[in-house]
């Protein structure tokens, strides 16, 4: 491969980067999964501490989206948003919320949130989102 396609490649790599945040090992492997299969590179974290440490990690090339699901141990959702809002390199990356919280506690989240994914989504809202996030 020619150092000018092998540029290209990385560019892409990085432009269909998400960051997919949810303890629940068995959707956090579907939605990867299906995100992989569609051509969509996927990190991570079984929590908002792993994803602040990842996000950490990637300054140079952020995730383009953070898929992020509220209700977690260690540091849940809420925290990680509060976090978010305290900097600027974090705020800039779009966030939809996945989560089984009711419409109406969703409305007292005042954090600038993309979209939410109402559990259980139905896996073409999330390449929908994926697709309008990172392209393809």
């Amino acid at each position: 491969m020619s150092k000018s396609a092998s540029n290209a490649r990385a560019k892409e790599d990085v432009a269909a980067t998400l960051l997919l945040v949810d303890d629940d090992v068995d959707i956090r492997e579907t939605c990867a999964d299906i995100l992989h299969d569609a051509g969509y590179r996927v990190i991570e974290a079984s929590n908002g501490k792993e994803a602040l440490a990842v996000l950490e990690a990637r300054t140079e090339h952020p995730p383009r989206i953070i898929l992020l699901d509220l209700l977690m141990p260690v540091m849940d959702g809420f925290a990680f948003l509060a976090a978010r809002e305290n900097d600027s390199g974090l705020r800039k990356i779009p966030v939809v919320v996945m989560t089984a919280i009711s419409e109406m506690n969703r409305s007292k989240i005042h954090h600038d949130l993309t979209r939410f994914l109402a559990k259980p989504f139905d896996m073409r809202d999330l390449l929908e989102v994926a697709e309008q996030y990172c392209g393809h």
